[in-house]
C-alpha cells in the first residue's frame, strides 16, 4: 500500500476512498484484476475461465458453447473496452470534467 493516492497524490488515510478525490482503491484494484486477466489471455486462452460455478456456467462459457464465439474474438472484444476505459476516465476527470 502507497502512502499517498495514486490519482491526486493526496496523503492516504486507512479507509477504502481517498478523503480529497474520492478514489475507491477497492474499485481500482477490483478493475486491474479483471482487467489484467484479459490482458493475459490475448496471448494465452488458458487464462479465460470456462468453467462453472455453484451449477451456473461461467459467462465465458455460455458466449463459446451457445453462441459459438471465438476465444481470440472473445479475448478481444473484452480487452478494447479496458484499453479505452482509462482514457475516457482521464478524460473526463482531467481535461472536461
Amino acid at each position: 500500500m502507497s502512502a499517498t493516492c495514486p490519482w491526486c497524490s493526496a496523503p492516504r488515510d486507512k479507509g477504502p476512498s481517498c478523503s480529497k478525490c474520492g478514489a475507491n482503491f477497492a474499485k481500482a484494484a477490483a478493475y486491474v484484476d479483471m482487467y489484467g486477466t484479459w490482458v493475459k489471455a490475448r496471448r494465452d486462452f488458458d487464462a479465460i475461465s470456462l468453467g462453472s460455478q455453484d451449477g451456473m456456467n461461467a459467462d465465458p462459457l455460455v458466449l463459446v458453447e451457445e453462441h459459438g464465439w471465438k476465444l481470440a474474438s472473445m479475448a478481444n472484444r473484452y480487452f478494447l473496452p479496458g484499453d479505452g476505459l482509462p482514457a475516457y476516465l482521464y478524460w473526463h476527470l482531467y481535461i472536461y470534467p
